[in-house]
């Protein structure tokens, strides 16, 4: 697998991703994403320059170039070091799903 930097050009997958009921179910601080267009102001929100607290990556299988989740981290103290990271990843196989 190898990290992407999110773009733009995300905005299907990520609403894809986001949309997804298995996906959302795990997710703690967040709706599910309604469409595209959301989908898009959320990768806004990632681009926005610094100071920042968080950041997102996409997921992609080295092998064939396929999306497959993102990751990143969220709730940077830079303060106290301290910080929360996560990841989502479709049900394919092969993949853990918690």
């Amino acid at each position: 697998m190898i990290l992407k930097c999110i773009g733009y050009e995300d905005a299907e997958f990520f609403y894809r991703q986001f949309s997804n009921d298995e996906v959302n179910q795990y997710l703690y601080d967040s709706e599910p994403c309604g469409s595209v267009e959301q989908a898009q102001k959320w990768i806004e929100f990632y681009l926005e320059s610094e100071p920042r607290n968080q950041h997102r990556w996409i997921i992609v299988l080295k092998e064939n170039g396929e999306k497959i989740g993102t990751c990143g981290f969220h709730c940077w103290n830079r303060e106290t070091g301290e910080i929360e990271m996560g990841y989502d990843l479709q049900t394919i196989s092969g993949l853990p799903r918690e």
